[in-house]
């Protein structure tokens, strides 16, 4: 009897140029038949003859990747980070594990919550998460930059489950701060959104909460420019401002989809979203045929990158180089 092969659901993940993608994925099975996590890293290479390869994160839920710009002659170097706030370092030199401290749940600890994005801003690796976490990763490892965001962890009962844990942190009667995303064009000029329309700009010494424009959740930030900042959620929600002048909304719920992520390729604005992929045109953001043409659902990431736009569905990869759309698909995921 053949086995059946098991198939992957794509997350989040990372163009490292115009022929090269990495992406975190679970295994079907593994997730349907156990409770510790897998994450599956992938890489598509379309140069190479095999084109797909992988390695395996045992007891990882992934929830961001990274790729910074490496530096002259140097090595490229893959992130990826956990919810609970491993990352790892990896290259041709193999794999380095690192841990935020205090970052993640577990067992009756004070740890601040679960973790994330993490993206690269200036010189610096930036992580973002619940209870106003803000990290940055310098010389001597990861420290907090978030003073005026940070929540203290609300006192817990005495419970060995991490689900019972968060359920209790989620319940506290204080108000917290869930931050999703955090971006910048500079390390004085840096985004974070999140739960609740809740949006703050750092200006590399401290923290400036901004006026809720929504009281959506707010998936991702792409900055444009010093005047241009793009915003987009749940339901549809996409605003548009910046620290000076505030947020306004462009499209305010009015989709039964959430937004993930945004690009801008050819000076055209391209949104990642649970039904498929979006531009924003004149009426608002409209619904790319390529949606249903190629079957594509749950786009966690869309990226543009040395001439391309590359986008992760849930089961398959995409590239658009401005004229036609090219779809890649993993053999495990091809009946």
């Amino acid at each position: 009897m053949v086995k059946r092969k098991t198939k992957l659901m794509f997350g989040v993940g990372s163009a490292i140029s115009r022929d090269m993608f990495y992406m975190s994925s679970t295994l079907d099975e593994v997730e349907e038949s156990e409770d510790s996590p897998v994450s599956r890293m992938v890489f598509y290479q379309d140069l190479t003859s095999d084109k797909w390869f992988y390695h395996d994160l045992i007891n990882w839920r992934v929830v961001s990747t990274c790729f910074p710009a490496p530096e002259p002659n140097g090595v490229r170097k893959i992130y990826a980070l956990s919810e609970q706030g491993d990352v790892e370092c990896y290259s041709r030199e193999g794999s380095v594990i690192q841990k935020i401290a205090d970052a993640g749940l577990g067992p009756k600890t004070p740890n601040y919550g679960y973790v994330a994005r993490m993206r690269q801003i200036g010189a610096h690796l930036y992580v973002c998460g619940y209870g106003g976490q803000v990290y940055r990763r310098d010389a001597s490892g990861w420290a907090h930059i978030d003073h005026q965001l940070l929540q203290m962890p609300p006192t817990i009962g005495d419970t060995n489950d991490p689900a019972q844990l968060l359920a209790e942190l989620t319940n506290s009667s204080t108000e917290t701060i869930g931050l999703i995303d955090i971006n910048g064009l500079s390390e004085s000029g840096i985004y974070v959104v999140g739960n609740d329309g809740f949006i703050a700009f750092f200006d590399g010494a401290n923290w400036t909460k901004l006026p809720k424009a929504t009281v959506a959740r707010l998936n991702c930030v792409h900055p444009v420019s010093d005047t241009v900042v793009w915003v987009a959620g749940s339901k549809g929600t996409l605003l548009k401002g910046n620290v000076r002048d505030g947020f306004s909304a462009v499209a305010r719920k009015s989709l039964s989809t959430d937004f993930h992520s945004l690009a801008t390729f050819q000076d055209r604005l391209f949104i990642g979203a649970g039904d498929g992929i979006y531009e924003l045109g004149n009426a608002g953001p409209q619904r790319l045929m390529v949606s249903d043409k190629c079957g594509l659902e749950g786009v966690a990431t869309v990226e543009s990158k040395d001439g391309v736009l590359w986008a992760s569905s849930s089961r398959k990869l995409v590239r658009y180089g401005g004229n036609t759309w090219e779809v890649f698909e993993n053999p495990h995921n091809v009946p």
